[in-house]
């Protein structure tokens, strides 16, 4: 198979799953999508632009044309600090983004090379979904969840600010991402930067975003410019939605339950009389000295789980779809197995082991004989 026939089906096979998963258009939430502003512009720089306009008649007749400042007789009189303005920036934006004129291109190069570089690190992104006939909708930092409404597929930067500190930023994206979320959790979060994230970066905007583990990736914004890395990160991504989507409803379904659990479990054991206490040591402690405030904890462990996993229909129903689920498909791993995942599975595999040294075997029977 040729390289270019190759590239066709792979093409094609991710097309499929973006419409048999029913995916028409996603976002990409990114601070290079903001209007400019004097905060990210200089003085220094509205002086080299001010002089390089000076020096061009065509920029200088586009200037008088869109009235963006007065002048008397010498271009040259302008104060930077007069253009240091965000309505005059705003007018400016407008210019280059409608015009290819000797002015635009010298506000381009002077006062918005920072923002065109940012955008210009997205674009291949925007591209490459168009190529696969998905609509992308680009959402600046000030987007919130109803700009979002609908769209299950989004990107979002992890630094999504220019006018602050980094950790900010960072807290800008989390507290977005968990609003989204809240209102549809029906959704896929693909965290984009410049720079490489690590696994404990992830794992705290997860926790802070108050995200499902299940819904997240990270995709450098260096891949964008990869075809090839884009067409495998994004058909993991794609592939992984029925799975995630599981997840997202197993793991809420717990979330969604466990307030009135506790309510209900706290009102049963307040229930308990003294006479409850006497009689569960007399009848199956008394005789092996096993202290009774262990016991207590172990019946309270059993009940609580009782209640949040065996009585409420939303956990029983999720669980009852997770378990016919299998997890066949190739997904490419983006993170190791978590801590949590080893503490869940050890205390499961020694749970057993645990009560066979903690307690009498004729406590053993006892509790058999009580299910």
């Amino acid at each position: 198979m040729s390289p270019a026939t190759e590239e066709t089906t792979q093409e094609t096979t991710l097309k499929e799953l973006f419409s048999i998963n029913n995916i028409s258009k996603v976002a990409i939430i990114d601070d290079a999508f903001d209007d400019p502003s004097k905060e990210n512009i200089t003085l220094n720089n509205i002086k080299t632009f001010l002089n390089a306009t000076a020096k061009e008649k065509d920029a200088k007749e586009s200037w008088v044309k869109h009235e963006i400042f007065k002048f008397e007789d010498d271009f040259a009189e302008i104060d930077a600090s007069d253009i240091h303005d965000d309505k005059i920036i705003a007018k400016l934006w407008k210019i280059c983004e409608k015009e290819k004129c000797e002015l635009a291109k010298i506000a381009n190069y002077y006062l918005f090379i920072e923002k065109n570089q940012k955008t210009a690190k997205i674009l291949p992104l925007k591209s490459f979904l168009e190529k696969q006939e998905i609509e992308v909708a680009l959402l600046p930092s000030s987007a919130d969840s109803d700009d979002v409404s609908g769209i299950r597929v989004i990107f979002i930067d992890y630094f999504l600010s220019i006018e602050t500190t980094d950790e900010k930023a960072t807290e800008i994206a989390e507290t977005l991402a968990g609003e989204i979320y809240k209102k549809d959790n029906n959704r896929q979060f693909l965290l984009i930067s410049t720079n490489s994230i690590d696994e404990d970066q992830i794992n705290d905007f997860i926790e802070k975003a108050k995200l499902v583990g299940g819904v997240f990736y990270f995709i450098k914004k260096d891949d964008f410019q990869n075809e090839l890395k884009l067409k495998l990160k994004l058909g993991n991504v794609i592939k992984a939605l029925p799975h995630s989507s599981l997840i997202q409803q197993f793991t809420e379904s717990i979330a969604a339950s466990i307030d009135e659990t506790a309510n209900e479990f706290l009102n049963a054991i307040r229930k308990l009389s003294l006479e409850d206490y006497s009689h569960l040591y007399r009848l199956s402690l008394k005789a092996d000295g096993h202290p009774l405030g262990d016991y207590m904890l172990w019946l309270f462990e059993s009940y609580f789980g009782h209640l949040l996993f065996e009585k409420h229909a939303m956990v029983i129903d999720a669980k009852k779809k997770l378990d016919a689920t299998d997890f066949q498909d190739d997904l490419i791993r983006q993170l190791i197995p978590s801590y949590n995942v080893a503490d869940f599975h050890n205390n499961a595999m020694f749970l057993m082991l645990m009560i066979l040294l903690k307690y009498p075997m004729k406590l053993l029977l006892f509790r058999k004989r009580q299910c």
